[in-house]
């Protein structure tokens, strides 16, 4: 359930910040993470997609 809902995050949510680097450009990608009880906690998301690579990858998740 978790690594559904940080992927829909990472569809859906939104991206407050776009930094390149020369490994590869950081998404910071805000949006609301559904729990096992029904209720939803708004969470902060940084992806990655490294250099030469097409798919970004997940770095880490905390709430805001």
């Amino acid at each position: 359930m978790l690594m559904q809902g940080l992927i829909s995050i990472a569809h859906s949510g939104e991206v407050t910040e776009v930094l390149s680097s020369p490994r590869g450009v950081k998404y910071v990608i805000n949006g609301l993470l559904g729990t096992p009880t029904g209720g939803s906690i708004k969470m902060r998301t940084i992806w990655i997609t490294d250099k030469d690579q097409v798919r970004p990858r997940f770095v880490t998740a905390y709430p805001i």
